[in-house]
């Protein structure tokens, strides 16, 4: 690899007492050009829902915690990620040795796989009748 740039790789797993399982794979390469420093990067993360969680209950209050927002749900995402930095001196600074400016920019794509659009009318989400 040219000098000083670089590749990372990171894998993580996550579970938690109420059955969600996660992991993330990421893969990162910087690269430097002269004062600026160029990275690219693309992330997997994949998770399971809790075990609260539910698209559409049969009613109201069908059991002690109801979630049904995004967030518990079981997804997958895809990012793909672009930073550029500029490195420069700040002799005019004497506190500090050097200085640096970042840009960086992420893309997520979700694909919720158990979770219905409650603006759309046919779904029937929102509309759980009392028990």
């Amino acid at each position: 690899m040219p000098y000083r740039a670089s590749l990372k790789d990171e894998y993580r797993f996550y579970q938690d007492t109420w059955g969600v399982d996660a992991y993330n794979v990421e893969l990162s390469y910087t690269y430097p050009v002269g004062a600026l420093v160029l990275e690219a990067k693309y992330r997997y993360y994949e998770q399971t829902a809790a075990n609260f969680y539910n698209d559409l209950y049969p009613c109201q209050n069908a059991q002690n915690f109801l979630a049904r927002d995004k967030e518990p749900a079981t997804y997958q995402t895809n990012t793909v990620g672009l930073g550029i930095s500029y490195q420069f001196d700040t002799g005019w600074l004497p506190v500090f040795s050097r200085g640096e400016a970042s840009l960086f920019v992420d893309y997520i794509f979700f694909d919720y796989v158990d979770f219905r659009d409650v603006s759309d009318a046919g779904a029937g989400a929102g509309f759980e009748l009392l028990c």
